[in-house]
């Protein structure tokens, strides 16, 4: 028999088969050239009775690819929380690191889920562990939306504001990937709200977040950041969060952040208003939203209005809304004029 006999029956969870390959005089232990063994092939596959069987029978417990990477982070990453279990009583370090500083409590809060996390915490894994650029598992968790591990990790010391070498805190990844309710528990748990990657703050990326979200809980987001102090007027690349809301058609996340006080007509650096991003990419309900709050639709810059805008780009409902618009104008020019000749 192979190697790859070997490897097999554990991909494929064969205990009977893979006993009898190791009776026959296969080493449990044997790897590859790139370091990869039979118990890496379980862990990653979940096999618990396979990964008890290798274990039985001399398997390394923490036998790591050339990379680094070990049974327990493979389980971990998968979400095993059996093997990973099965690992961690046969003695698996739970704090080893990759080269690049990955450990098996940050790969399972990119997977999430409590359990894994608490298996891996009462074993001894560091909340705190970073990786040279600065990222942790926390940072994970909140990227992935994790809530029940993020309340693990806070609970067992994980840093709230632990930033990575651009300045990313878990709370700026949770609102760039669109997880309000982790954003809103990292606020409540103290995340500062002012933090920024590079320009870009919590309330810039909520908006690239928006799309993959439920609009109305990253709503909720941005009245909870501005709660804590957000700044509303911040520019990222010339812009406010505001304009970064219109431009991207994140009604909910624009709604907030009116309700907040941001000014309606802040130019980027191009000279554009917010109306006008909205108008030029298509966002009807941004644009009417704006509208009502007061924008600017005559505002010109250079030979481009909202109007053109939309137009220029066959926009054809935020054009049916811009002529209602300038309909109304009109009416009330005429009206007042009516007025004013009546009055003479």
């Amino acid at each position: 028999m192979t190697i790859s006999s070997l490897f097999l029956a554990a991909r494929d969870g064969d205990e009977a088969t893979l006993a009898s390959l190791i009776a026959s005089g296969e080493d449990a232990s044997r790897r590859e050239s790139s370091g990869r063994c039979a118990l890496h092939v379980a862990s990653r596959a979940g096999h618990t009775g396979v990964v008890q069987l290798l274990l039985s029978h001399g398997a390394e417990v923490d036998a790591h690819y050339a990379s680094g990477t070990t049974s327990l982070m493979l389980a971990c990453l998968e979400g095993h929380a059996a093997v990973a279990e099965k690992l961690l009583e046969a003695g698996a370090q739970p704090n080893a690191t990759t080269h690049d500083g990955r450990t098996a409590l940050m790969a399972a809060a990119q997977r999430g889920g409590r359990e894994l996390a608490a298996i891996l915490l009462r074993a001894g894994a560091d909340a705190a562990a970073t990786r040279p650029d600065g990222s942790t598992a926390l940072q994970y968790a909140a990227q992935h939306g994790a809530t029940d591990t993020i309340e693990s990790l806070l609970g067992a010391g994980a840093a709230v504001d632990a930033a990575r070498a651009d300045g990313r805190t878990a709370l700026l990844a949770a609102c760039q990937n669109g997880h309000a309710a982790a954003g809103i528990q990292l606020l409540a748990a103290g995340a500062d709200a002012t933090a920024a990657c590079g320009e870009h703050t919590a309330l810039h990326l909520a908006s690239d977040g928006y799309a993959s979200a439920d609009a109305v809980s990253m709503g909720a987001l941005v009245l909870a950041l501005l709660k804590a102090k957000a700044p509303i007027e911040a520019k990222a690349r010339g812009a406010t969060p505001l304009a970064r809301a219109a431009q991207l058609g994140a009604t909910e996340v624009a709604r907030a952040l009116v309700a907040g006080g941001a000014v309606v007509d802040a130019v980027d650096e191009d000279l554009y208003m917010p109306l006008m991003l909205a108008s030029a990419n298509g966002h009807r309900d941004t644009a009417a939203l704006l509208l009502e709050a007061g924008a600017d639709a005559s505002y010109r810059r250079g030979h481009d209005t909202a109007f053109s805008l939309a137009r220029d780009h066959k926009h054809e409902d935020v054009l049916a809304l811009l002529r209602g618009v300038e309909e109304e104008h009109g009416r009330r020019m005429s009206t007042t004029a009516q007025a004013v000749r009546g009055s003479i």
